[in-house]
């Protein structure tokens, strides 16, 4: 069964490069622009995996990654921060949070996606396979 991953970006080019990455996978990545319509998906439908972005207009990721860990459905879920800061503050407060990785922009969609099976506890395909996901999905 395919695992559920809420990507939390205002950014459309993130957007698309993480749905690029992941949706080739074995994963149904479903995009939230803002933290409010994020919150709304995750207490609707609890996610596998949250990947979250830190700034963003009205609601940054840290009050998102707040609230979800205010809620039992969505406590324990993995969050995974995509951000552009990179402080000791930044994540010494991702730490508190309980947020398993800190992915400074730009970072590598291969990582990011190896990252994402290792969290998942999923075996990932081989190296060849997902670059050749990925140049099928160009096209």
């Amino acid at each position: 069964m395919r695992k559920h991953i809420l990507l939390v970006d205002d950014d459309l080019s993130v957007q698309r490069l993480v749905t690029l990455t992941l949706g080739t996978a074995d994963f149904d990545v479903v995009v939230a622009g803002d933290g409010a319509t994020a919150l709304a998906h995750a207490f609707s439908r609890t996610p596998d995996l949250i990947l979250l972005d830190v700034m963003m207009p009205d609601m940054d990721g840290f009050a998102v990654a707040t609230a979800l860990r205010s809620r039992p459905a969505t406590v324990g879920v993995p969050i995974i921060m995509l951000t552009a800061r990179g402080s000791s503050d930044d994540l010494a407060r991702s730490q508190a949070l309980g947020i398993r990785e800190h992915f400074i922009k730009p970072f590598s969609p291969l990582h990011l996606l190896r990252t994402v099976y290792e969290i998942l506890d999923e075996t990932p395909p081989p190296t060849s396979v997902i670059i050749r996901r990925l140049a099928e999905d160009r096209d």
